[in-house]
């Protein structure tokens, strides 16, 4: 017998009799109620377990046998690595029965187990050993260290923009933010565990898991929330690095990697505790090593790509436009050299298995519960209810004008649109001179003799432009930050090849025509610098020193480090409650409060529990503060500033404890 029919015949026996155990005992914990899925689960076990004896056993029938061996070379793949493949399908519906629908996990264990081992098992069905690159045996420690070394250069570099001064940058943590990681709390504190459902706003659970684990580290801070989000956009940075230097060559590169890790658009997503700027990262692999796969028929490129583009569903929403941009731009390139495709289709149906193995738990749950695929997106869509209906009779316009509005806008996020909704800069994402850089790199991409990722930055950015313009808000900031990676790279095309332009023109002068592009780049990256932190941020604290937003996180930071046992009676007139800013909570779980929402005195007005109070009473009620020290003689009352030195909120502490 043959090592690879023994691997394979391992490989089907191990597994198909743990899919096969996996079953009966989901069977029996549903008390044999529930039955099709464990049934479903027991036959397929019970097939991958018979091919691996016939295997073992060298009797394999020779029609069956032929037929795996057709497979095997379409597939381009060993019988070993075509059984990998067939069991890595299995094991995310072993991994979904095992996690079940609710908060906490029926058997995590398993369930973990089976998704990452449907994961090895999908990437190594088809990875081929031999694509990987090679350093010549003479080649010096520096040279070997020059790649790793960069990479971590430029991720120091864009960690730094990105985790300076967290508490104060952006100046507090939202009520988005806050909701955002209370669920990541259930995470860290054991309270939810399972990563194949939809969580907090109908978003997938396995992005609130990472916050989850810092905070598990870290406390439940400021800091442990945001650096879930610095960490994926400093390395959306460096996977920027990688694609142009692959696509582009070195220079074009680092004037991408410069100016992403600048981007004041980018930096300010990278800032704040929310899923959106996961999608950059995850679309910026994902389209890179397809580019890769493709220029340079590298299989496990496209794995990669697969993967990247499975994960991608389990964060922001906009993540679904990465299946549409690669099929397009399949047809596209596919349509100009067939030949390549049709060497291409194996590999390109590996890079489909892969990403939908990657996702297939997620996908099991979505169609169990189709709403919550669909939440996200109906929220704000502007297809759905009667937006569009309302929007064109108001304005006397027929509705197909009001769709080119929108798409006009949902263009002009990139140069000439002011951004809407969460960020709020007063421009878009790019400044005039940037925008003159991005405009004519995306003309030098498309009319260079190799159109190919000039083409595949266009679809990037239209998928983003189409996908902001068709929710409400156009352009609201939150749907674009996945697209950032494209503008930035577009940005150094335009300043690099202007300056190679000007060179072939002006030979005489190409050392000084470099060095100016260079001087361009850099003060086009110092210009986004100065104005995210020394503008937009000290005028959002001028504009908003005394907004409910602020309120709730001092608020909140007042409370973190007081221990428990106070209960919160929160006097906010008509202004905001104890519970509208989630990031209270977020920072101070350990207090329950009551709001009182009539005068002092009111029998309308809730009762407190507890003896000792701690009475928060915004400047709009600061007249009933006389009424509270009346019913409650003893406390101490002090004052909480903001930023402009007017009063934030007053603080009355009672507490009969320490009364004399």
């Amino acid at each position: 017998m043959d090592r690879t029919t023994r691997f394979t015949a391992t490989i089907l026996l191990v597994f198909g009799s743990l899919i096969l155990l996996d079953g009966f005992r989901i069977l029996y914990v549903q008390a044999y109620l529930n039955v099709t899925a464990p049934i479903l689960l027991i036959l397929a076990g019970a097939l991958i377990f018979v091919l691996g004896v016939l295997f073992g056993a060298e009797k394999m029938p020779a029609r069956i046998l032929s037929v795996i061996e057709r497979a095997a070379v379409f597939m381009r793949v060993r019988r070993d690595q075509l059984a990998m493949l067939l069991v890595s399908v299995i094991l995310p519906v072993m991994a979904q029965q095992a996690a079940g629908y609710e908060p906490k996990m029926t058997n995590p264990f398993i369930a973990v187990f089976a998704w990452s081992a449907a994961l090895v098992m999908v990437a190594a069905g088809g990875w081929k050993t031999n694509e990987a690159g090679k350093y010549p045996n003479d080649a010096s420690l520096l040279t070997r260290l020059e790649t790793p070394l960069t990479l971590a250069g430029i991720f120091v570099f864009a960690f730094f923009l990105r985790i300076i001064f967290p508490e104060s940058i952006p100046i507090w943590l939202s009520g988005d933010e806050g909701s955002s990681g209370i669920a990541a709390a259930l995470f860290a504190w054991g309270e939810s565990n399972n990563l194949f459902r939809a969580e907090w706003y109908d978003f997938p659970a396995l992005y609130f898991a990472i916050p989850g684990l810092l905070i598990r580290m870290l406390g439940q801070t400021v800091i442990a929330l945001r650096l879930s989000s610095a960490i994926p956009g400093a390395l959306t940075v460096v996977a920027a690095f990688w694609f142009t230097r692959a696509a582009l060559g070195k220079r074009a590169a680092w004037f991408a990697a410069i100016f992403l890790a600048t981007l004041h658009f980018h930096v300010h997503f990278s800032r704040i505790a929310l899923n959106n700027i996961w999608d950059g990262l995850w679309i910026t692999v994902a389209l890179g090593s397809l580019w890769y796969a493709w220029q340079n028929e590298r299989r496990n490129a496209y794995i990669l790509a697969g993967l990247s583009m499975g994960l991608a569903q389990y964060f922001y929403t906009s993540s679904r436009t990465l299946p549409v941009i690669i099929l397009l731009w399949l047809v596209f390139v596919g349509s100009l050299d067939r030949s390549r495709l049709k060497r291409a289709l194996p590999d390109l149906g590996l890079m489909f298995l892969v990403s939908i193995v990657t996702a297939m738990p997620l996908i099991l749950f979505f169609v169990k519960f189709p709403l919550e695929l669909f939440a996200p997106m109906q929220r704000v869509s502007i297809l759905g209810g009667n937006w569009l209906n309302i929007t064109a009779q108001s304005r006397g316009l027929p509705q197909w004008r009001i769709l080119l509005e929108q798409i006009w806008l949902g263009i002009g996020a990139y140069a000439y649109a002011p951004l809407k909704h969460w960020y709020l800069p007063g421009i878009p994402i790019l400044r005039p001179s940037a925008a003159v850089f991005f405009i004519s790199g995306l003309t030098f991409s498309l009319v260079r003799n190799d159109r190919k990722v000039g083409l595949l930055l266009l679809l990037w950015l239209l998928a983003f432009a189409l996908l902001g313009a068709l929710s409400e808000s156009t352009p609201a900031a939150q749907r674009y930050p996945g697209s950032a990676p494209a503008v930035a790279i577009l940005v150094a095309v335009g300043v690099s090849e202007f300056g190679r332009l000007f060179a072939r023109l002006w030979p005489s002068l190409r050392k000084s025509l470099d060095l100016a592009a260079v001087i361009i780049l850099l003060l086009l990256a110092a210009r986004e610098v100065h104005f995210y932190f020394f503008e937009y941020t000290p005028g959002t604290y001028e504009r908003m020193v005394q907004d409910n937003g602020m309120v709730g996180y001092r608020l909140g930071l007042y409370l973190r480090p007081r221990p428990a046992g106070a209960q919160i009676v929160f006097l906010g007139k008509d202004r905001m409650g104890f519970y509208s800013i989630p990031s209270t909570q977020y920072l101070a779980p350990q207090f329950q409060g009551i709001d009182i929402n009539f005068p002092w005195g009111a029998p309308e007005n809730p009762l407190p529990e507890k003896d000792h109070l701690l009475f928060i009473v915004l400047p709009e009620a600061e007249a009933e503060i006389p009424l509270v020290q009346n019913d409650y003689p003893g406390g101490t009352l002090s004052k909480e500033y903001a930023d402009d030195g007017t009063v934030l909120f007053y603080v009355y502490d009672y507490n009969p404890m320490n009364l004399p």
